[in-house]
């Protein structure tokens, strides 16, 4: 697991390393980590994930891994981010392309992505999907802008996006994806983070 700074309502804020002239909602940078406490029927887990860079036709693109699937190739970035697996990000928003598993990246072209999200992201905004895979054929709808409550302190300013059959997305600004609330039910939320260059929290 894309404008003001967020801050902490009951702390301080997450400690930005610059001024921003506007909130970033998919802040990606080689390096970047977001750490998520897992919970499905009753069971904890934690997971880190890491943005990985690659080239698609000459252009930036992204994919996330998890932290313990670095340098695999059998990894899944389609599971790691509520989007399709590869990313482009532009100052106008977030394209994405069905990337399943991490050694197939190089077969990607430009004319495989679609547009996930304009930015900054708009209430009502909807992008259907042009994915195969069944359980991201809901799109991308911002249903608010608003503020989310986590357990390491309450942000406000994020876009929550309905991903369809019962399934939500929460970015907040120069953090990015803080909680995805799966259709099976499992609730990942984020337990720390840090972008360099950018911010890092709590």
């Amino acid at each position: 697991m894309f404008l003001l700074v967020p801050l902490l309502v009951l702390g301080c804020g997450p400690k930005t390393s610059s001024a921003k002239a506007a909130p970033n909602y998919f802040p990606v940078a080689e390096g970047a980590r977001w750490t998520y406490r897992g919970t499905f029927n009753a069971r904890i887990d934690h997971e880190t994930d890491v943005a990985v860079p690659f080239t698609v036709d000459g252009q930036q693109a992204w994919m996330f891994v998890d932290e313990g699937d670095l340098g695999d190739g059998a990894a899944m970035p389609f599971a790691e981010m509520f989007g399709l697996g590869a990313y482009i990000v532009r100052p106008d928003g977030v394209l994405t392309a069905d990337l399943m598993w991490a050694n197939e990246a190089t077969n990607l072209h430009i004319g495989d992505f679609q547009q996930m999200l304009a930015l900054p992201p708009q209430v009502g905004a909807k992008i259907a999907s042009q994915s195969d895979s069944p359980d991201r054929s809901g799109g991308w709808t911002v249903a608010e802008i608003g503020t989310v409550e986590l357990g390491i302190g309450t942000f406000r300013d994020c876009a929550r996006l309905d991903l369809g059959q019962g399934s939500f997305a929460w970015l907040c600004p120069d953090i990015g994806l803080v909680k995805w609330q799966f259709v099976t039910g499992r609730v990942e939320e984020l337990e720390a983070w840090s972008i360099p260059g950018l911010s890092e929290g709590p």
